[in-house]
């Protein structure tokens, strides 16, 4: 926990040095029940961005690549992050995300699977966050980032209402019910955060 508070107040300093940054909504994050972030991604500043904005630590889901490098990988490890093979189906990095949440981590997930490629849209989702939510009955809480990474340019950090899951805890939704959440509930939400359009997805 002290390293979280010392990561937590370096990086909200620089990030108030560097841009015109701004939180809205944190009277939203539940203070009493579980929760995996979702949020647009169009950064690498993004994971920071999250972390500085929640109240408690968070754990995330980061390619492998990145640990390639060891001193870094050690660091972003102790900071929560744990690694994904984004290539394939991942089954020890879904395991591990499960046992996490069930032990009471809150998690963040990137539905969009990685960085944005069109300014303005999101990518299509994934429907990986809602897999974890409806298996685990842990809620969604939608995070938009609207930013202008430029030099005191404006980054902006909403956070939405809570999406209850409990009611699909130990219901088995199958792929298509997963995608359909994830495209009509759960993308359309982050983009109103976000201040920006929905990909139109195949569903539309």
């Amino acid at each position: 926990m002290s390293m979280f508070r010392a990561a937590h107040g370096i990086c909200y300093g620089m990030l108030k040095i560097m841009f015109k940054f701004s939180i809205e909504g944190r009277e939203n994050i539940p203070a009493d029940r579980n929760y995996i972030v979702v949020s647009n991604h169009t950064s690498n500043l993004d994971p920071p961005i999250l972390g500085v904005s929640m109240t408690e630590p968070l754990t995330y889901m980061a390619k492998e690549e990145l640990f390639h490098f060891k001193p870094f990988g050690w660091l972003i490890k102790k900071l929560g992050a744990f690694p994904v093979n984004r290539n394939s189906g991942d089954v020890v990095a879904v395991k591990t995300a499960l046992r996490l949440l069930k032990n009471g981590h809150r998690m963040v997930i990137f539905p969009e699977g990685g960085r944005s490629k069109t300014k303005g849209q999101l990518s299509p989702g994934k429907p990986g966050a809602v897999m974890l939510a409806a298996k685990t009955g842990v809620g969604l809480l939608p995070v938009g980032i609207s930013a202008d990474f430029k030099f005191r340019g404006r980054v902006k950090v909403t956070i939405g209402k809570y999406i209850d899951f409990s009611e699909y805890s130990g219901k088995k939704l199958n792929a298509e019910e997963m995608q359909k959440i994830t495209d009509e509930v759960l993308m359309p939400e982050i983009a109103r955060l976000a201040e920006v359009k929905v990909y139109e997805h195949k569903g539309c």
